[in-house]
């Protein structure tokens, strides 16, 4: 008997759900488009500072033969990026728990 009635409010949900998703996807465009142009506001201001850095020339370094038997094992260039990343993060630990640990005993 209200067999329209429910088409028509299944149609208008479908239509409010679809409009929900094209706004939440526009906002998500709209902070990601912000959060580029902060890093390169960012790239442009520092640019110019890092270009007043005196060049450095560092002295050529010859590698043993073991360190190409080893990265054919082990790939040194992987470890090193790895290494790279968690040292920091290792050691910026202690003070990053310090600063939460404060932040939660002011709330």
């Amino acid at each position: 008997m209200l067999s329209w009635l429910s088409g028509a409010f299944s149609a208008l949900f479908g239509f409010f759900e679809c409009l929900l998703l094209y706004l939440v996807g526009a906002i998500e465009w709209v902070l990601i488009t912000v959060f580029n142009l902060v890093i390169a506001a960012l790239g442009a201001c520092l640019g110019p500072l890092l270009a007043l850095l005196p060049s450095v020339t560092l002295p050529s370094l010859s590698l043993g033969s073991f360190v190409a038997g080893a990265n054919y094992f082990f790939p040194i260039d992987v470890l090193m990026t790895i290494l790279a990343i968690a040292l920091p993060v290792y050691l910026l630990l202690p003070i990053i728990r310090t600063v939460l640990r404060w932040l939660k005993v002011s709330m």
